[in-house]
């Protein structure tokens, strides 16, 4: 009888150790590849924490490549090793197009489909989606959704006596105010500059919008024809340029010092994305709120360049349902709440999350207390920077920061942009058509 129960409990023991070794056996380890600072990194483990918590078998390993550059250039050699992460970061509106194009993240649309209910894609910002899919097909969940808007000094307007901006100003508005908020010492020098020139406004993708805003374009609908050097463009940037060239009331190039004179009380008004509003209440000791950007003076139009972050699978990954179930939730409205709307950073992606973020802002009593105007310009006026595979960026990043220098000769200046952008589309074996 003791022989039988000894029997018993061995039998008992093995089948605990096999269930065990069973379970070790169907754990699945995923990375997650980011490309964030070192504020946000940790907020993604938790998230991971907190999936595996509701998902034993799953286990993830966060890796952040925080620099752009080397983020990328990692993403390149992992692609011709083929060791691509099972997840990766991405900004589809920035150029990163060219990366689907080379097969490297995995088709989403029957998954999406299938799970539609929780993926629940109308809470998207609509425009965003131009840049989450490739070809027709959905290559990427959305992360966040970036635009750029008006900051401003309120002690500044106040003892200039002039009105704060409002959301229907034009950029006629803009430089009036602009022209009395810039003083002058007694022997000419600007000591208080209206406006603030600074790269989101002139010198990145997210200076379409202006362009866009002012009647000019950059590409054709189709992306085979560039726009840059067209009159309407070289009118709208030579407008926008004027600020600084012709009116004063923006500083040019090596002006001031490498900071932000707004942060020191040297300008009222910059420009800047909806991504900063931790550094300005960081470094802002004066009160300060923000508005939409401005529009066309002549027709009421309004445009804001918007891209994003998005989160893609990798065409390689062995356990692309475990992966599928980490994107649904990383992209979810429960990760969005972590990494976005709880430390108030960039805008969500989610209009239902938006409005957790513009709450918390409020009820923090946090500036800018008009923070909205960030989300209602991605609702209501937001267009996708070009999500194509060919790259531009390089070509405007070194253009576009000259236009503002009254020795730079615009018309040709855009006509050197162009042809740059020409050239790289006809090295993806495109046929440019203008």
């Amino acid at each position: 009888m003791k022989r039988g129960i000894a029997w018993s409990l061995s039998l008992a023991m093995l089948a605990v150790v096999v269930a065990f070794g069973a379970s070790a056996a169907d754990t699945v380890n995923l990375t997650l590849m980011i490309n964030h600072g070192a504020d946000d990194a940790p907020l993604f483990t938790t998230v991971a924490n907190n999936f595996t918590a509701k998902h034993p078998n799953i286990k993830i390993d966060v890796v952040n490549v925080a620099s752009g550059n080397q983020y990328y250039d990692k993403l390149a050699t992992q692609m011709v090793s083929d060791t691509v992460p099972d997840l990766f970061y991405m900004r589809g509106g920035s150029g990163d197009a060219k990366y689907y194009d080379k097969g490297i993240a995995h088709p989403l649309d029957d998954v999406i489909k299938r799970d539609a209910a929780e993926v629940n894609v109308p809470d998207f910002i609509q425009s965003q989606i131009a840049e989450l899919q490739y070809k027709g097909s959905w290559r990427a969940l959305p992360y966040d959704y970036s635009v750029i808007g008006l900051f401003y000094n309120k002690k500044l307007f106040d003892a200039a006596g002039v009105k704060y901006p409002t959301d229907d100003w034009t950029w006629d508005d803009l430089l009036k105010a602009a022209q009395k908020l810039t003083k002058k010492s007694s022997s000419g020098v600007v000591t208080q500059y209206g406006l603030a020139t600074s790269p989101f406004a002139f010198a990145t993708n997210f200076a379409l919008g202006n362009i866009w805003t002012m009647g000019g374009e950059m590409l054709t609908n189709d992306n085979s024809g560039v726009l840059l050097d067209s009159p309407e463009t070289i009118k709208a940037v030579t407008y926008l340029a004027e600020f600084v060239t012709k009116y004063g009331v923006a500083p040019g190039p090596g002006t001031v010092n490498d900071q932000n004179p707004f942060f020191t009380g040297q300008a009222a008004m910059c420009f800047d994305g909806s991504w900063a509003t931790m550094q300005y209440r960081s470094n802002c000791s004066f009160p300060f709120d923000v508005a939409m950007m401005p529009k066309n003076p002549t027709t009421g139009k309004r445009v804001v360049a918007a891209t994003g972050g998005s989160f893609a699978i990798s065409n390689h990954t062995k356990h692309f349902e475990e992966a599928w179930q980490f994107l649904k939730y990383l992209t979810g409205p429960e990760a969005e709440t972590i990494l976005i709307a709880t430390p108030i950073r960039s805008v969500p992606a989610r209009i239902s999350i938006q409005k957790v973020w513009a709450a918390n802002i409020s009820k923090g009593g946090l500036a800018p207390k008009n923070v909205e105007a960030f989300a209602k310009e991605e609702q209501l006026s937001a267009r996708n920077c070009p999500p194509v595979y060919f790259d531009w960026t390089t070509s405007v990043s070194n253009i576009f920061p000259t236009l503002t220098d009254s020795k730079t000769n615009i018309p040709q200046a855009l006509k050197d942009c162009a042809n740059q952008i020409r050239d790289a589309i006809g090295a993806v074996g495109l046929k440019v058509t203008k």
